[in-house]
């Protein structure tokens, strides 16, 4: 079976979500996730702060209200810079790399890719786990390293169903577990 395709940004971010196993329907997207932690983190070091600052029966901590105080900025500094690197998507290398127009070529060894850049061929016992969302298949070779593969790339649904079932029975399916 052969296809060609070109990767979006979109398809790594569903692969690197599954992977921090927070895909999936049930799951926010992970922006939101940290705007509620953010809010929780501020709830948790204001009334910290409250505590210090509010106990009246005896002098004020000066160490323990600076160390609060550091810490609010700390905690709101870090949840900013996880809100931003979070909303944006995985783009590509700079040569282009990640989203490069590439050839699949799938048999009963393992897959092969070609592309301008590269050229992979992957054996199916390297594949850990095979599973799929809505849009695309995911080959997931290790903690670190997923193959991707677009169902817009197929031409026919028989075609994606057969590839499905041919990655199921090399991989063993099922969603992907460290």
């Amino acid at each position: 079976m052969r296809i060609t395709f070109e990767c979006v940004p979109e398809d790594f971010q569903a692969a690197n979500e599954i992977m921090c196993g927070i895909g999936g329907k049930e799951s926010p997207p992970l922006w939101r996730r940290a705007r509620l932690d953010g809010v929780l983190l501020l709830v948790v070091l204001v009334g910290g702060a409250y505590w210090v600052l509010a106990d009246g029966e005896r002098d004020l901590d000066w160490p323990a209200v600076m160390l609060m105080v550091v810490s609010i900025v700390f905690g709101l500094m870090c949840w900013l810079m996880m809100l931003i690197k979070s909303m944006q998507p995985p783009g590509p290398a700079p040569d282009g790399s990640f989203c490069a127009r590439q050839d699949c070529s799938v048999d009963d060894d393992g897959i092969s890719f070609v592309s301008d850049l590269i050229e992979t061929r992957v054996g199916w016992r390297a594949v850990r786990h095979f599973d799929e969302d809505a849009w695309r298949y995911f080959l997931f070779v290790d903690d670190c390293y997923t193959y991707v593969i677009p169902k817009r790339a197929f031409e026919t649904p028989e075609q994606a169903k057969e590839f499905s079932r041919l990655c199921r029975m090399k991989t063993g399916g099922g969603p992907w577990q460290r």
